[in-house]
């Protein structure tokens, strides 16, 4: 009777400790999953997996005594030294290693502005996961660095952020983008107009002498900034309006007009509680990464590099939207628009156009699981 009752007792603990923590184990398991379909992915299933390999076994074949800080970051040949002491497959274990730094860096990040948020994940699975994660790996790992420091710009803490910044940089150089976001007033929305600024600027200013004054500024800095944004300023034709191209504009004004019309909710309509804490910060680099983007349109490549790594900002800015609003109607319309608009994204964009993603890889994965 006795051992019966301590069993029940053992029972009843077990049942309350899962019904506090579910919420954290499923939301956990998820991050688990998306780590175990990145890192164990076979070479070749995505785009840059199999450039990837050559470039690792060829470093290890070598030891390393040709590496070149312009063509790779000092991070990588790190990572590449610590997967051949760890791992019996090198490039296994970097992809391993670059799958679980940057999700791990993720979660944190919106673990702590956001919380444990489903709707964030959701996010970040339908506009960034199978991009940083499975393609750009280097940058997934600055970016999940960036959205974490923004915790840093909010509550003023200069050091963290810098440090934050230096760390992002030794991931991708793209993270210099970092360096003067620190400055921004984070009480008022000071950038309203610069979408619109650039637009009109890139209309006016001829492409051939705009190209020419900034491979002139380009080819001042450090050769491993220099020769990559030239390349990128130069990977140009003048019909260079591609598929892609038209995609991501045409989401990107989606996701524009989606967020000013909820700030018109906010002055007119009184539904959604201050925007100050996060918000103006989020709308602020939103609205750089805009700006950056019509600038260099006819650019491509130019456009979407450093966009891309600013636009990552949405991965919190959107769900965060969400826990502002009052009345749990509206909150239900928006965050249902808002997975609608990302789940077209999704399969349009990642899957039809940009060919990401692999059906049937992600299906066995969550079979075996």
């Amino acid at each position: 009777m006795k051992k019966y009752n301590e069993l029940k007792y053992y029972g009843s603990v077990a049942k309350l400790a899962l019904q506090r923590y579910s919420r954290d184990i499923a939301w956990w398991g998820i991050v688990f999953l998306l780590f175990i379909i990145a890192a164990f992915r076979p070479v070749g299933i995505d785009r840059d997996s199999l450039a990837y390999q050559n470039a690792i076994q060829h470093y290890i074949e070598t030891d390393f005594k040709d590496f070149d800080f312009t063509l790779f970051e000092p991070t990588f040949y790190v990572i590449i030294l610590f997967s051949k002491w760890l791992f019996p497959d090198p490039v296994r274990g970097v992809f391993v290693l670059y799958a679980g730094i940057a999700l791990l860096i993720k979660a944190c990040a919106v673990q702590r502005i956001l919380g444990r948020s489903f709707f964030a994940l959701f996010v970040y699975v339908c506009l960034f996961y199978f991009l940083h994660e499975m393609t750009q790996i280097r940058a997934g790992i600055a970016i999940g660095i960036f959205i974490l420091s923004i915790d840093d710009i909010e509550k003023r803490k200069p050091l963290h952020y810098y440090i934050k910044s230096l760390i992002a940089i030794s991931f991708h150089y793209s993270a210099d983008l970092m360096v003067p976001l620190y400055f921004m007033n984070k009480r008022t929305i000071i950038f309203y107009f610069l979408p619109v600024v650039s637009v009109l600027f890139t209309l006016l200013v001829p492409n051939e002498e705009f190209i020419g004054f900034l491979t002139k500024c380009f080819s001042i800095l450090p050769v491993m900034y220099s020769a990559k944004l030239i390349g990128y300023l130069l990977y140009h034709s003048p019909n260079n309006i591609s598929l892609v191209s038209l995609f991501f504009t045409s989401k990107i004004f989606i996701f524009y007009l989606l967020y000013y019309y909820f700030i018109i909710l906010v002055e007119k309509r009184k539904i959604i509680e201050s925007i100050y804490e996060y918000g103006v910060i989020f709308h602020n680099i939103f609205s750089i990464a805009l700006c950056i983007y019509f600038i260099f349109i006819r650019q491509r490549v130019m456009a979407l590099r450093p966009a891309e790594f600013l636009f990552s900002v949405l991965i919190l800015l959107i769900p965060w939207i969400a826990t502002k609003f009052h009345n749990e109607r509206y909150r239900l319309i928006y965050i249902l628009i808002m997975s609608s608009v990302c789940f077209i994204i999704l399969t349009v964009d990642q899957i039809l156009i940009k060919k990401l993603i692999n059906i049937e890889y992600i299906l066995q994965i969550i079979d075996i699981l």
